[in-house]
C-alpha cells in the first residue's frame, strides 16, 4: 500500500524546489503560479501565495487546477479578512 502522506511530502518538496524557477521562466503560466502558491502556503507565506493565486485565476489560459486555485484564494481571503 502506498503511503499517501509520504507522496504528499514528495509532491510538496518538488513544488517548493521547482516552482520558483519555473515562474521565472514562464510568469504567465497559471498552473505554475498555482503550484508556487501552494508551496508558499505550506511555508506560511500567505501574502505571496495570495498574489500568485490571484495571477493564476486572472489568467485567460485554462488549467486543470483552476477550480482549486479559486477555492484556495477564497479561503485565503476569508482567513485574512477574519483574522
Amino acid at each position: 500500500m502506498v503511503d499517501e502522506t509520504a507522496n504528499e511530502d514528495i509532491r510538496a518538496e518538488a513544488a517548493d524546489t521547482l516552482a520558483p524557477p519555473a515562474v521565472d521562466k514562464a510568469p504567465d503560466a497559471p498552473e505554475v503560479r498555482y503550484h508556487l502558491a501552494m508551496a508558499q502556503l505550506r511555508s506560511g507565506e500567505a501574502q505571496p501565495a495570495q498574489q500568485n493565486l490571484e495571477a493564476a485565476v486572472k489568467s485567460t489560459r485554462a488549467f486543470d487546477d483552476s477550480d482549486n486555485a479559486r477555492a484556495e484564494l477564497a479561503q485565503l481571503k476569508h482567513s485574512v479578512g477574519s483574522g
